[in-house]
């Protein structure tokens, strides 16, 4: 089964719930976009263990656009923080 499909859709939470998620009117296309991203690397970890980039400190940043990252930003603010 080809769990990107709209099977996952957001119409399955029921209404209002584009709204409360802020994906409508010109972001419901950007949102689609991400939620299909993010089901991707979880099916492709559920099924193979591999998001599909490479392994830390890499990580991948669900954004509009999402993209690999050669830190996560978390750890980066941390590094700076704590002067590493």
């Amino acid at each position: 089964r080809d769990w990107s499909s709209d099977v996952c859709s957001s119409d399955l939470f029921g209404d209002g719930w584009a709204a409360f998620v802020g994906a409508e009117g010109e972001r419901a296309t950007e949102a689609e976009r991400l939620s299909t991203t993010l089901r991707t690397a979880w099916a492709a970890v559920a099924r193979t263990g591999d998001p599909g980039w490479s392994a830390t400190p890499a990580a991948m940043v669900f954004d509009a656009p999402s993209a690999v990252v050669p830190a996560h930003p978390a750890m980066t603010r941390a590094s700076a923080a704590f002067g590493h």
